[in-house]
């Protein structure tokens, strides 16, 4: 039975041309830091004239934040590629933050609509976290069991070696099994921390030795599965009250019509 890889897996040639142009397709721009210093200095003036503007050029700051491919962004302690999904919560952020101001905005000319507008970008915002908390928890777990099966799976232990950097920097590591050699990339530099010099071993799955295994790379999947349950617990302990109120609101007007 073949088996269904999520995890990365090993290789036995790098495709430097591959990864020559993978390096030359970040996503995002390059926002120059000049242009965050101006926002900011705007964003003072306009504080001591008009809040829902400064709540506009606060949002605005964060969508900068989350197209901006420059510098590396870090998650639970670890160095994480700084790619669109890893900036993701920056640029939902200034989106809806945004849209908050344009509604106060609003308000200063009509009320009627600009609440209404409130209420539909407040339903959007509640509808887009949930989804994204439920992905999240979808991918976490699917990691998760990956990394689980994966461990499992691999119970040969050989050593590995530094061997090259990509062209943007990655670290590739490689191991022989049975006189084929196999190369692996660090993209989030967790092998690095994890290599000590005395004991730089990995472990490989024997039916299929592209197929390897490290705690520092892999491990931590299940860690922060861990982590994301207990602070999905937390957030609905502290919205309670809202999501509370407004269910009993619901029993209590569908009692009515009753």
């Amino acid at each position: 039975m073949k088996k269904i890889n999520i995890l990365p897996l090993a290789e036995k040639e790098i495709d430097y041309s591959l990864l020559m142009a993978q390096a030359g397709k970040k996503s995002g721009i390059t926002v120059p830091s000049i242009v965050i210093l101006i926002l900011f200095a705007v964003m003072i003036v306009f504080a001591f004239i008009n809040p829902f503007i400064t709540i506009l050029l606060f949002g605005t700051g964060f969508i900068l934040a989350g197209i901006d491919n420059s510098g590396t962004i870090r998650h639970n302690g670890r160095v994480v590629e700084n790619n669109t999904w890893n900036r993701l919560p920056f640029l939902i952020i200034g989106i809806f933050v945004t849209l908050f101001g344009i509604c106060g905005s609003i308000s200063m000319f009509n009320k009627s609509i600009a609440a209404f507008a409130a209420k539909i970008v407040l339903a959007l915002m509640i509808a887009t976290i949930a989804s994204i908390l439920i992905g999240r928890l979808i991918y976490l777990i699917v990691l998760s069991a990956a990394a689980a099966g994966r461990k499992h799976s691999c119970t040969c232990q050989v050593p590995y070696e530094h061997d090259d950097y990509a062209p943007d920097g990655t670290n590739i590591y490689k191991y022989y099994y049975e006189g084929e050699c196999y190369h692996f990339m660090d993209h989030e530099g967790s092998v690095f921390a994890e290599n000590t010099g005395f004991d730089n071993t990995i472990l490989i799955d024997p039916d299929a030795p592209e197929r390897y295994y490290l705690k520092s790379e892999f491990g931590h999947y299940g860690k922060n599965l861990g982590k994301f349950i207990v602070t999905f617990i937390l957030i609905a302990l502290f919205t309670s009250p809202v999501w509370g109120f407004m269910l009993f609101k619901s029993i209590i007007d569908r009692g009515s019509q009753w």
